[in-house]
């Protein structure tokens, strides 16, 4: 659901402050949980210290991530590059914190040009949004959104 709120939106400055409120929302959610197992016959009621337990593991994955890792997938157009990585997003083992990004040089391209991305452009091989000069821009742009939007620390 993020990448897809990414592509068609574009707002790659708001993952500086997601993990932020995504670890906020965890805390508040396992105090909950913790007030609420004390509140039956003033026993500690298991399932809710569990789910206490468990939003705050949540919280230490988001605020704790692994380590930036780049994966660049490349091909004909058609290929499956979108299928493979859209696997990769929806398996909750590899993505448990919800920090995968994917940047699509497709989208990002018409995105330069204000074109939605599933918008035609109606454009030779060689022409529109298909020249080097734009294939420059492009690649500029993702080379941005990479390293700065995307690894940097919050607040820098």
């Amino acid at each position: 659901m993020l990448n897809a709120w990414l592509e068609t939106g574009g707002d790659f400055d708001a993952l500086r402050v997601l993990r932020f409120y995504a670890v906020y929302r965890a805390v508040v959610r396992a105090k909950i949980a913790a007030l609420r197992s004390r509140q039956e016959d003033g026993q500690p009621a298991q399932a809710d210290l569990d789910a206490a337990i468990a939003y705050l593991q949540l919280a230490w994955k988001i605020a704790v991530p692994p380590a930036p890792t780049l994966v660049i997938t490349c091909g004909l157009s058609g290929s499956g590059k979108t299928t493979a990585s859209s696997a990769r997003l929806l398996d909750a083992t590899l993505d448990a914190a919800g920090s995968i990004v994917r940047l699509r040089s497709d989208v990002e391209r018409k995105r330069l040009f204000d074109l939605a991305p599933h918008d035609n452009s109606n454009s030779a091989p060689d022409g529109g949004i298909h020249t080097a000069a734009a294939t420059r821009r492009t690649y500029a742009r993702l080379l941005v959104l990479a390293g700065e939007r995307c690894f940097a620390p919050a607040g820098r």
